[in-house]
Order: structure tokens, then sequence, then C-alpha cells
């Protein structure tokens, strides 16, 4: 395992002198995932017992390194629908049930694929199912904050929900910001 620091006291002071065995680890560990014959194709899949699959996709390739994109795939909850939302009907008369699933998570990318899964009875009796799979990019806290003030955003309130529950009151919880747009003084 590799340390990124050492206990003086009650502090952890970062082993800064030690960085280049920081990054002979990390690469020694990615050495085992990927396969001798990276350099014929584009991506491939790789898996550690006891680990999801990981899939990996080399983004450029230059002589002395290579940039991948990493993406897990959680078997675990493929296949598997969740969040099932009350049945509705609709004017025309179908009865509609709304699912979703996510197949897959980049977590450097900080994107999930998504599918939303409809399942639909119509007033005849027949029904169908479709499905409509995309990317979605999920922003963490500070993230919406920063760019809400780069936009020239105040934060006014940060709630949980849409029922002004506090922030961190409820996991995993929504980001529901108040912003008011922050007034420009002319000089």
């Amino acid at each position: 395992m590799v340390s990124f620091g050492e206990k003086h006291g009650a502090f952890l002071r970062p082993r800064l002198k030690r960085l280049q065995d920081v990054q002979d680890e990390i690469y020694r560990q990615l050495q085992l995932l990927i396969p001798q014959d990276v350099t014929l194709f584009d991506e491939f899949t790789s898996r550690v017992a006891g680990s999801p699959l990981l899939r990996m996709d080399v983004l450029e390739r230059h002589p002395y390194t290579h940039f991948l994109r990493l993406t897990y795939f959680f078997e675990h909850g493929q296949g598997e629908e969740f969040a099932p939302e009350p049945e509705f009907v609709s004017p025309d008369g179908r009865r509609v049930v709304r699912k979703s699933k996510i197949v897959a998570r980049d977590y450097f990318n900080q994107i999930q694929h998504v599918e939303l899964i409809y399942y639909i009875t119509h007033p005849d009796g027949r029904s169908e199912r479709l499905v409509h799979a995309f990317p979605m990019r999920y922003i963490y806290r500070f993230e919406a904050e920063h760019l809400l003030v780069r936009c020239g955003f105040e934060v006014q309130e940060l709630y949980a929900d849409y029922d002004k529950n506090p922030y961190g009151s409820k996991y995993p919880g929504e980001l529901v910001f108040v912003a008011s747009k922050v007034s420009e003084e002319v000089i």
C-alpha cells in the first residue's frame, strides 16, 4: 500500500521527498491491470478478483506514455431497475410506469450512463417497453457553487430537496440552490 504521509504526533505531514516512490507504485499497480497487447487495441477490459469490470479506453498514444480513460461497470446493478415512480395515466389513456438504472459510471469525468425505462400499457391492452439511454454528468456542491459565482450569482440558500430540508440532512439528497444575480456597479 502507498502511504502519502508520515504521522508526527497529531499531525499528518506529506512525504514529498518520496514522490517518485509513489509514482512508481501507482505505475506498477496500473501495469497489473493493463494487458500486454495494449499497443494493439484502443479499448479493452480488465478484472481484478472481487472488483467490478474495468473498461480502459486509450485516448492518446505517445512514445513513452498513454492517456487512458477508466470506467467501472457494476454488474450487480446491471439489469436491475430501481426508483420506480408512481404510475400515471396520459391524456390518451395510456398507463405509464417509469423506472431507471445506472449502466456504468465514469468517475474520472463524473458521468453516469443512465437508462430511463418506460413501461406503457395502451387502452387496448397492448404493452410496450421504451428505453431512453443517455450519459448524465453529475456535479458536486462546491463545483456548483463555484460555477454560480463565476456566472455572477450569489448563493442565498442550499437545500437537500424541494421541501427545503437542510443540506446534509438526507443522503443522497439533492442540490437545490437559491441564488440571486449580483448587481453590477457601474464605475
